[in-house]
């Protein structure tokens, strides 16, 4: 057998911009950096690559929310693609012209909210064949960074670009209440992620390095913790169902865990871990209950971590970049002495 070595072809792995987990955990979407949806198949803690939508370097995808077996996509090109999963087109798509900054579903899947670059929130009802848009929230200054909902489906939660934080009510599409937030050196505070719990507990991720918890009926502080290095941002939250672990990372790359302690009075949070695995910014945690923790990061890789002893280096997983090579990527034709090498 002839082995040759080609030395020509350069492969650039692209960065992780978001991570999506199917409900069933069995199947994961990762959104990069070069335009591209990859879909990854599950068994236990182990992924194995499937395919990948192909490269669109005008795509450069914010934000990723699963619905049932639908996959939409939204980014700074102001559009909503929906896919499917494991499929490699796209079903349908909604042209906004505006740059879109985040995306996510109310807890039964049948809305979903969508926070644009001009601080208008719209929302769209998925439970039809294709998205239909429903209403626009009072809209507001300053870009929406980040939106969740909360659990019972009424109410939402935005972080802004402006040192702010607003509370909106969907019936009468109000903004509630404003939460500002402090500055450092007479600079914005950006809201990079917002978590939206049962008890009206607002969790937000700032660009300060902090972690901060909120009242959400009364707008004031209950707790903060800077568990980042100064002025890394924090990029990324991760909240259990069970609403009693967080995980949080972000531009120091170190990966921390907060617990909820119930006491006689109250409840507070204080941190229980941390570890550090990536080497560049963390963009997206996503993880399935009492299993597994996912991290998907600048440096391109994904780490899988094992829910209950995630600092033991030693059990973590590396999920690397190098899906190409999963399948038929080389074809030859001898009789013409011709390489074909797929890229992309």
């Amino acid at each position: 057998m002839d082995l040759h070595c080609v030395r020509f072809l350069e492969y650039k792995p692209a960065g992780v911009e978001q991570l999506c987990l199917h409900s069933s955990s069995h199947l994961l979407a990762v959104a990069r950096s070069n335009g591209s949806i990859e879909f990854w198949e599950s068994e236990l803690d182990t992924f194995s690559f499937l395919t990948s939508t192909p490269i669109c370097q005008r795509k450069l995808i914010q934000s990723l929310v699963c619905i049932g077996d639908k996959l939409f996509s939204a980014g700074l090109n102001g559009i909503i693609s929906e896919w499917r999963f494991v499929e490699n087109s796209e079903k349908s798509s909604v042209q906004l012209d505006i740059p879109i900054w985040c995306m996510e579903k109310s807890s039964c899947g049948e809305r979903l909210a969508v926070g644009l670059e001009n601080g208008t929130i719209k929302i769209y009802e998925t439970k039809h064949e294709n998205l239909e848009f429903q209403k626009d929230l009072q809209k507001q200054t300053g870009r929406i960074l980040s939106i969740a909902w909360h659990p019972e489906g009424e109410l939402l939660a935005c972080g802004f670009e402006n040192s702010s934080i607003g509370t909106f009510s969907l019936s009468n599409g109000m903004c509630l209440q404003r939460i500002t937030l402090d500055t450092q050196k007479k600079q914005n505070t950006f809201l990079w992620q917002i978590k939206y719990l049962r008890d009206h507990t607002l969790v937000s991720g700032n660009s300060m390095g902090k972690i901060q918890f909120w009242n959400g009926k009364f707008g004031t502080l209950k707790q903060e913790y800077t568990l980042h290095q100064e002025q890394a941002d924090v990029l990324a939250i991760f909240v259990n169902e069970k609403e009693d672990t967080i995980f949080a990372s972000g531009e120091d790359s170190k990966l921390v865990q907060l617990k909820r302690i119930e006491t006689e009075e109250s409840s507070k949070w204080i941190p229980s871990g941390a570890t550090r695995n990536h080497t560049h910014d963390v963009k997206s945690i996503v993880g399935s209950e009492d299993k597994f923790i996912l991290t998907g990061s600048v440096d391109t890789k994904i780490f899988v971590y094992n829910w209950h002893k995630f600092e033991d280096k030693g059990s973590v997983k590396t999920i690397l970049p190098f899906t190409s090579f999963s399948h038929n990527t080389v074809k030859v034709a001898h009789e013409k002495k011709v390489i074909l090498f797929q890229m992309a």
